[in-house]
């Protein structure tokens, strides 16, 4: 143990000075404080009027059956509000008329909707035929869908921080000089593994609560997180085997990832006739775990886990025996 922990010191160190390994250690923390500045522009897809104190309280009243009025101070502010990203068009009165101000991007229907609504109170036009329909949801499924992909990215962030340690010592003959301690195969892949899976477990729980915030089932997170972390390591693995330097890792990665991150997003636009052909990845099986915990909660993720951590391991038996002879001490 006190081999491992002295390997796992010097991981900490080299994390500390390697930029590659700072910048996608913070890049989950920062892309899901980002992400949740702009999830409340998703999520209200209602129709709104910005108006100004022109605007007479009778209107005010009648087009707040329409849509949410935001009540602004002046036609500037109006204004600025419409230049915004949603879609949400601006309402003042020049003399005895109206006028509606758009941004000029919105969809056919926000632009000419306001001026019809307007017609209709004001008695020279008819009445526009507007239709509401509800699926049940008071929120988007972009704040459950971004926590479990940035999650499985954290995942894989922490395969790359194991890789990159492995290779750093590949580039510093570290571990040649390794070989001639008492340091053991196993001692040396358990103290390369260590800070990579626990700061990827840590920063995939972290990224999914600030993005989700309360009330959601963390602990139900943590066995997919968990289950997650061994093709996460083996990930790593392979990368540390076959890259003898940074950049060769770096490029192998972007490969990789392709397919960690592409089966997850394929399973969510894949018909379900089809998903069968996804049934052999364990990531797959990660994310559906991860899928029934924040969106299906009465269905079991006992089998989903289950999946996911005998096709890992399965992954684990494949790349240990090529690893371990090759970093064999």
């Amino acid at each position: 143990m006190g081999r491992v922990r002295t390997l796992i010191s010097k991981d900490l160190l080299y994390a500390s000075r390697d930029n590659i390994l700072v910048y996608s250690l913070a890049f989950p923390v920062v892309f899901a404080l980002l992400f949740g500045l702009f999830l409340p522009m998703l999520e209200n897809m209602e129709l709104a009027f910005a108006i100004d104190p022109s605007v007479p309280a009778t209107m005010v009243e009648r087009l707040h059956a329409y849509g949410r009025i935001l009540p602004l101070g002046s036609v500037e502010q109006v204004r600025e509000r419409v230049e915004r990203f949603d879609d949400v068009p601006g309402i003042y009165r020049e003399g005895d008329r109206y006028v509606v101000l758009l941004e000029g991007n919105e969809e056919e229907a926000i632009k000419q909707l306001p001026g019809a609504i307007i017609e209709y109170l004001l008695g020279t036009g008819p009445e526009p035929d507007i239709n509401t329909v509800t699926m049940g949801r008071t929120s988007s499924l972009a704040r459950e869908y971004g926590a479990i992909l940035l999650s499985l990215t954290c995942i894989t962030i922490g395969g790359l921080a194991i890789g990159l340690s492995i290779v750093e010592d590949r580039e510093t003959r570290t571990i040649r000089a390794l070989s001639v301690t008492p340091v053991r195969t196993g001692a040396y892949l358990a103290g390369k593994s260590a800070f990579g899976l626990s700061s990827s477990f840590l920063l995939a729980l972290a990224s999914a609560a600030i993005i989700l915030g309360r009330g959601h089932n963390y602990l139900g997170l943590a066995p997919a997180l968990a289950t997650s972390l061994l093709w996460g390591l083996a990930t790593g693995f392979v990368m540390g085997y076959l890259c003898p330097n940074q950049l060769t890792a770096i490029a192998l990665l972007k490969f990789i990832a392709m397919g960690l991150l592409g089966i997850p997003v394929a399973a969510m636009v894949m018909p379900a006739r089809f998903k069968w052909v996804l049934y052999p990845f364990p990531n797959y099986w990660s994310f559906e775990a991860m899928r029934r915990v924040l969106l299906d909660p009465d269905l079991s993720t006992v089998a989903p886990n289950l999946l996911a951590a005998v096709l890992g391991l399965g992954l684990l038996a494949l790349v240990l025996p090529p690893v371990s002879r090759k970093f064999r001490m």
